[in-house]
């Protein structure tokens, strides 16, 4: 397993940061790694990300969300994951921690080292672009 975590500040309030958040397909603009998300019209989505130049099918759903401070999402397929979203007000802005669990199944299991060295690349990656966005949010 692979794990990430960092807090950034913002300058998006925390309904702003939840709102922005709380919707898969913006994740395209926050996560690199993303390639595509499309609704499933189950409650949940289809997302393809890429991880050393392979597409990785899964799907994604919103486990819990408690608005707006909290947005949990499980991701499900070749991969198995855990997005947890915090969103803390701080002056001017927001604190926003992101804690980012993932697996591989499988055989591809035997690369778990390999993919905690890129998942740190990833998540740094991943916390910039959400940055840039909610900085953007602020209304």
């Amino acid at each position: 397993m692979a794990s990430y975590a960092a807090t950034i500040n913002v300058d998006a309030s925390p309904e702003e940061a939840f709102a922005y958040l709380r919707e898969p397909e913006h994740r395209l603009e926050w996560d690199p790694s993303v390639r595509s998300v499309s609704d499933r019209g189950d409650g949940s989505y289809a997302v393809t990300v890429g991880f050393y130049g392979k597409a990785i099918d899964a799907v994604q759903t919103v486990e819990s969300e408690r608005e707006p401070d909290e947005i949990v999402l499980t991701t499900t397929g070749k991969v198995k994951g855990r997005d947890v979203i915090t969103i803390a007000p701080r002056d001017g802005g927001s604190s926003v921690t992101i804690e980012l669990d993932v697996q591989l199944k499988g055989m591809a299991r035997l690369l778990d080292r390999g993919l905690q060295v890129a998942f740190a690349g990833i998540g740094d990656n991943i916390a910039t672009e959400m940055t840039k966005q909610l900085n953007r949010q602020r209304g």
